[in-house]
């Protein structure tokens, strides 16, 4: 006899329904706990990611000024704009050993100015080629920024930076950019134990200056009262943050070029007993002859026409790619004297009198009509020279005077 029962039908051997785990009390603490264990992961997770942001954020901003020394001393900040850098210094309008001398002083800077087209902006390239640590930047007289924000926002360009509102996130963001210049120089001063050289080009604009806007007051007051000129005229502001760097803070050497209307350039910077300017003016009939003839590859040059136009480095390659260079000189010279003619009667006799004197003191221009000197000076017939005196530009003005008059 069996002691148990052995189902015989398949009803009976199917297995009886197991009971439903999934809504029992311990699966339902089960999910909670494992829900609140998520949720915890997850708040670890993005406190840990946040922190890793925030760290990484903080890191790229600290080490932007070791970044930006860096950028220095391997030369990304120097950007030369002259192709013919080749050039002798022959060629040159001052020895590149004169001027580094003059930045090299204790002032630590110094200016080039004179007519455009002169090499003053080739004189510059090649000086920041023979220089270490040089950052080269181009600066109108009207720029809104102060010079320490736009050399910060140079060197900011040429590493990797966050956007703007991420940029900001700093341990202490209370420094201005003259602080930040000063420890990125002097960082550069100790890792090369030489000092950071800027260059600046000032190009001309001559729309910052309406010649005729100035006709209503005396020639004196344009050249001893600054407030009459117009407001986007800054050069004294730019020459005192040149100052303030470079001779007052020490942090930097300091070279630039002007061509923004060169004659106010050397009035309003006339009270900086420390800023010494070059004057250039055009090249001599051998130099000339000597770069047409080796870097234009001209055969021949005819000494009588480089009279006849002013000679510059771009009119001189004009001159060369020119197919008839007589009807080049002509049309040139032409415009010279029609240039002269157009004058006033006062203004023709100071033209004739600077030609029988060669220069005149500027205080001494009592004889001509304040809208008239304006004239010539907007017109390129006269300039100032080295010793603050009224001179004929070019010769090529030269001849046109003894033609007209």
């Amino acid at each position: 006899m069996h002691l148990f029962h052995e189902p015989q039908t398949m009803e009976e051997r199917t297995i009886p329904p197991t009971r439903n785990l999934l809504n029992t009390k311990s699966w339902a603490s089960l999910r909670f706990f494992s829900a609140s264990a998520c949720r915890a992961s997850s708040l670890v997770a993005g406190i840990l990611v946040s922190t890793v942001a925030l760290g990484t954020i903080l890191g790229i901003n600290e080490t932007e000024e070791l970044r930006m020394a860096h950028a220095i001393k391997r030369g990304l900040c120097f950007h030369p704009d002259t192709k013919e850098v080749e050039i002798r210094e022959e060629l040159l309008p001052f020895r590149l050993n004169l001027v580094r001398e003059r930045v090299e002083t204790k002032y630590g800077f110094c200016g080039i100015t004179g007519p455009t087209g002169t090499g003053k902006s080739l004189l510059l390239d090649k000086l920041g080629y023979t220089m270490q640590n040089v950052i080269k930047i181009h600066r109108r007289a009207n720029h809104p920024a102060t010079l320490s924000d736009q050399l910060l926002s140079t060197l900011r360009s040429e590493i990797f930076t966050l956007p703007a509102p991420l940029c900001q996130v700093r341990y202490s963001n209370h420094r201005d950019s003259t602080r930040i210049l000063k420890h990125v120089f002097d960082h550069v001063r100790q890792k090369t134990d030489a000092p950071v050289t800027v260059l600046i080009d000032i190009p001309s604009t001559p729309q910052n200056l309406d010649f005729l806007s100035l006709a209503n007051v005396s020639w004196f007051n344009v050249l001893n009262n600054t407030e009459i000129l117009p407001a986007a005229l800054n050069i004294e502001t730019l020459a005192r943050d040149i100052k303030f760097l470079a001779s007052d803070m020490k942090i930097m050497q300091c070279a630039f070029v002007a061509t923004e209307e060169e004659y106010l350039f050397r009035y309003l910077t006339r009270h900086e007993p420390s800023l010494h300017l070059f004057n250039t003016s055009e090249l001599s009939l051998d130099s000339s002859k000597y770069y047409l003839k080796t870097y234009r590859s001209l055969a021949h040059v005819d000494e009588a026409s480089l009279k006849r136009i002013p000679r510059t480095y771009s009119i001189l390659n004009n001159y060369a790619e020119a197919q008839d260079k007589d009807l080049f000189v002509r049309e040139r010279f032409n415009s010279e004297v029609v240039a002269v003619r157009n004058q006033s009667k006062e203004a023709k006799k100071f033209l004739q009198l600077l030609l029988t004197r060669g220069s005149m003191y500027s205080q001494s221009c009592d004889s001509i009509e304040r809208n008239d000197l304006l004239i010539l000076l907007s017109d390129g017939l006269v300039r100032l020279n080295s010793r603050m005196e009224f001179e004929i530009s070019f010769d090529a003005v030269r001849e046109a005077v003894r033609e007209v008059l």
